[in-house]
């Protein structure tokens, strides 16, 4: 039986002896909260996109609270209709590189081939030295202007060293995305992430008859 999601629905949640369970909305269609058989509780939104049936993890209780994740599930309704899929979108997030893996891919596959030694050198020592402790753990669609220009104004006392910096990042490991002082174009693809890892999505769920995001 449906029932509207609130906190004291959630607080009388039993936890199933195995799998876990759904008590959906009565409200919101597709909204609902799941329960673990190790008493793990989140919300979760069911619907359709393109003719498949999809399950995306709103996120977990007590983190959200059952007002916040109803709201959140709302929104997300709101995208499908303007043709936006919220699993597909995180299933991308996860398959975009981040700086280290286009730092790594720069230095192994481009640096060391096409440049001198020296060359090498002032890089690899740029790289780890400043751009991965600063950048390293973002992914490339995460990065924007106020992280640019906050790495550069870091070291104002040696211009010539930011902007040696910032030439590395925008020309070297960052080729062709619009990385600079400028704003970043959405969606730009690295030479070193094959075609369908950033900008568009690769499906590898078709298979399966629900699609659901952890």
């Amino acid at each position: 039986m449906k029932r509207r999601i609130v906190q004291q629905v959630i607080a009388k949640l039993d936890a199933p002896k195995s799998g876990n369970r759904i008590t959906w909305d009565r409200e919101v269609p597709g909204f609902g909260v799941r329960i673990t058989s190790a008493g793990i509780i989140s919300f979760v939104l069911e619907y359709r996109f393109h003719g498949r049936k999809r399950r995306y993890t709103i996120g977990r209780h007590p983190e959200l609270t059952a007002t916040a994740a109803r709201e959140r599930a709302m929104q997300l309704r709101v995208g499908l209709i303007d043709g936006y899929d919220p699993l597909e979108a995180r299933q991308q997030d996860r398959l975009e590189p981040t700086v280290n893996d286009l730092a790594t891919e720069y230095l192994e596959r481009h640096a060391v081939i096409h440049k001198r030694a020296s060359s090498v050198r002032n890089d690899r020592e740029m790289v780890n030295n400043i751009i991965r402790p600063a950048l390293g753990s973002l992914r490339l669609q995460a990065v924007g202007k106020r992280d640019l220009e906050t790495l550069h104004a870091s070291f104002k006392a040696t211009p010539y060293r930011a902007n040696r910096v910032l030439a590395l990042l925008s020309k070297d490991v960052f080729p062709g995305s619009g990385m600079g002082m400028g704003k970043r174009q959405s969606g730009a693809r690295h030479p070193a992430v094959p075609r369908g890892q950033a900008g568009t999505m690769v499906d590898h769920t078709r298979a399966a008859p629900l699609h659901e995001s952890p």
